[in-house]
């Protein structure tokens, strides 16, 4: 008898959804998994489409070579569709579509995640609405008056921002860390449902990038929601100069930053750095925008910047923490004071391994590990 790779009789509860997720999460491709379990590429993708469900024996070998439970594959999607946009990537030149796509799957397990969060604790409310599509591409005034706009309806005056991570957590964004060590993907954004969520790298990352970094996938948030895949594919390097320069306008207010950053040299520069957090690199950019320096004081800036090695390493990049996200943390904080459980019922709630919730939360691992030996404990 020949083994049936298709489950042929009544079998509810699998999510197709939760397929392709694992799936991307590991940079495999249709072919990839259908070799390693033994299946045609067609019987894949009818599986992530829900035309068919896997066997036993075959979702036995998804479980292994996805290092997915069981469980992880009965998981519903609770997290609303309505309203998602199009993922944004912060990426290389050389990144690939398998390189994009852990960035797909964390962020809708980071969606997961605030869902049932949302379920036990009433989570702060939105202040950043995304724009409705313009004349595109967008002029330089448009950009600017779209981050003072942002910057308005965040109560920021004109300033430097103190924490950006927590400024965006605080207005009702989520936030989350993650290591995109094995491809060149530096961060992701992307609204789900009324929410917006950012995923930015943590290795090798100074705390002035990370930082940049946040306000350019906002910028993405704010001025791209509209714009479908195909469109951004096409117009990639448009849509990227555009959030950069939202990126310098948001981090770097025209008003105060013009004052400030008054004199073509590297050594004023430096000194504004601790202030503003921002790169030095950043900064030139920023005054090239502004018109503060010319395009010859811009160049011998990057001449020198070259000259002392700083394109690599700027001064307190390795001293800077990067921020930190909170809001996971500090909600648990408050639920665990009236429910000391709470960790083992987030851990039971969703079927992901432990790293992985403790990664896009920012909580220790060891506050699970903890909870579930008492847990056992008492029976």
């Amino acid at each position: 008898m020949t083994p049936r790779n298709e489950w042929q009789g009544p079998r509810t509860g699998f999510v197709s959804e939760r397929l392709r997720e694992a799936r991307l999460a590991k940079r495999l491709s249709l072919q990839d998994v259908a070799d390693a379990v033994g299946v045609s590429r067609q019987a894949v993708s009818q599986y992530e489409l829900g035309l068919t469900v896997p066997s036993d024996s075959i979702l036995g070998q998804l479980v292994h070579m996805l290092d997915r439970p069981v469980a992880f594959f009965f998981w519903p999607i609770n997290r609303s569709a309505e309203g998602s946009s199009t993922v944004f990537f912060r990426k290389g030149a050389g990144a690939t579509l398998k390189d994009q796509g852990p960035v797909r799957s964390y962020l809708a397990w980071l969606a997961d995640l605030e869902y049932i969060l949302e379920r036990w604790i009433t989570l702060p409310e939105l202040s950043v609405a995304p724009s409705s599509e313009g004349e595109h591409p967008y002029d330089p005034l448009t950009i600017e008056q779209a981050a003072q706009k942002v910057r308005k309806a965040l109560g920021l005056g004109d300033g430097p921002i103190a924490h950006v991570t927590r400024l965006l957590e605080f207005h009702g964004a989520i936030v989350a860390q993650w290591s995109f060590t094995t491809a060149p993907v530096d961060a992701g954004s992307q609204w789900i449902g009324r929410r917006p969520y950012i995923l930015v790298g943590r290795e090798a990352v100074s705390m002035a990038r990370q930082r940049f970094g946040l306000a350019h996938e906002l910028g993405h948030l704010v001025l791209h929601s509209w714009a479908e895949e195909d469109m951004i594919k096409r117009h990639y390097s448009e849509f990227e100069k555009e959030a950069h320069r939202f990126a310098g306008a948001f981090l770097m207010p025209a008003k105060s930053f013009t004052q400030e950053c008054c004199i073509p040299s590297l050594d004023h520069l430096k000194g504004l750095k601790p202030r503003w957090k921002v790169s030095i690199s950043a900064m030139i950019q920023r005054g090239k925008d502004l018109q503060i320096f010319t395009d010859d004081e811009v160049r011998r800036l990057h001449q020198q910047l070259q000259g002392r090695g700083w394109r690599r390493a700027e001064p307190w990049d390795t001293e800077w923490e990067l921020e930190a996200p909170v809001l996971f943390s500090q909600a648990m904080s408050l639920l665990e004071q009236d429910q000391p459980d709470i960790y083992l019922r987030l851990r039971n709630e969703i079927p992901l391994p432990v790293t992985d919730i403790a990664g896009l939360t920012h909580l220790e691992p060891s506050r699970f590990e903890s909870r579930l030996r008492i847990s056992r404990s008492d029976h």
